[in-house]
């Protein structure tokens, strides 16, 4: 499995799959939770909190942020979409996030997003896992990529995987 790192692009990728940063796009249909709050001071000045085994709860919780995110997309609420996102993370893909969701809600789209990978941790101390998403004209396979702030759960990547 590549690590986090190697979607971004920060270390040499596997030779089998090469993800790419593209915009995010959703599908979960669960029944959203109360969104991550945490400032921006307070998200720049805090370290990650990592163990080296995911805990239940830990996976529990990233699995759950997923569902939340990707309803968010199918609901067509970036509003909401983008505050599970982790503040400077939130500030460099707002914008395409925006896009993203108003052209789903012009042609009346939902996605379909379910896990293929379990949440791990992986060498950058951040977890991650892969998803696939079934769109009107493609399925594509996504790394996402999470981090425990000050206790609080953040998305801090999400990317297509190119093949």
């Amino acid at each position: 499995m590549a690590s986090l790192a190697s979607c971004r692009g920060d270390a040499e990728p596997p030779p089998d799959a090469t993800p790419t940063p593209t915009p995010t796009t959703p599908a979960a249909t669960a029944t959203p939770a109360a969104s991550p709050t945490v400032s921006a001071t307070a998200a720049a000045t805090a370290t990650a909190e990592s163990t080296p085994t995911p805990s239940a709860d830990d996976i529990a919780t990233i699995r759950a942020l997923v569902a939340t995110y990707w309803a968010a997309f199918n609901d067509w609420d970036a509003d909401r979409a983008l505050l599970m996102l982790e503040p400077a993370y939130r500030a460099s893909e707002e914008e395409l996030i925006r896009h993203d969701i108003g052209r789903l809600e012009q042609f009346g789209v939902k996605l379909d997003v379910s896990e293929e990978t379990p949440p791990t941790l992986n060498d950058d101390g951040d977890y991650e896992t892969y998803v696939a998403m079934v769109t009107p004209i493609d399925t594509l396979r996504l790394c996402m990529g999470f981090r425990r702030i000050d206790g609080e759960w953040w998305i801090v990547f999400s990317g297509v995987v190119v093949e």
